[in-house]
């Protein structure tokens, strides 16, 4: 007997349907009608499988390429406290020479004043 076919068998009056003994012809349809549910159930069940291992896959590679993107950040981020460190020191350096400059300057402008003083100071005095 072939998948869907009915056979007599010696069961008082039952007949064989896909290797399960039914009284009726319907209940021979409703089991045929079962099994293709269940075949389909099965192949629905094996797609949602696969669908599950890609997304697994998915998610592997999104994982994979943030662990790749926050090393990116985390070198980024140390190369920009090196910057801010290393511009801080040049702040302080150009403050030192500023002040440094301005300093003498600020000699070089008293001596100079002294001098004048000096030189002048007299006439300055005589013409008061």
């Amino acid at each position: 007997a072939g998948v869907g076919s009915s056979t007599s068998s010696g069961h008082s009056g039952m007949r064989q349907h896909d290797g399960v003994y039914c009284e009726t012809p319907r209940e021979g349809q409703l089991i045929a009608e079962l099994r293709m549910r269940d075949d389909a159930c099965v192949q629905e069940a094996m797609a949602a499988q696969g669908q599950v291992q890609e997304w697994r896959a998915a998610v592997d590679r999104a994982n994979n390429e943030i662990a790749t993107l926050r090393r990116a950040l985390d070198n980024s981020a140390a190369m920009i406290g090196n910057l801010e460190e290393r511009c801080e020191q040049q702040v302080s350096q150009q403050t030192k020479v500023d002040e440094a400059k301005r300093s003498f300057i600020q000699r070089a402008l008293d001596e100079q004043e002294r001098k004048l003083r000096g030189e002048f100071g007299g006439s300055f005095d005589s013409s008061r």
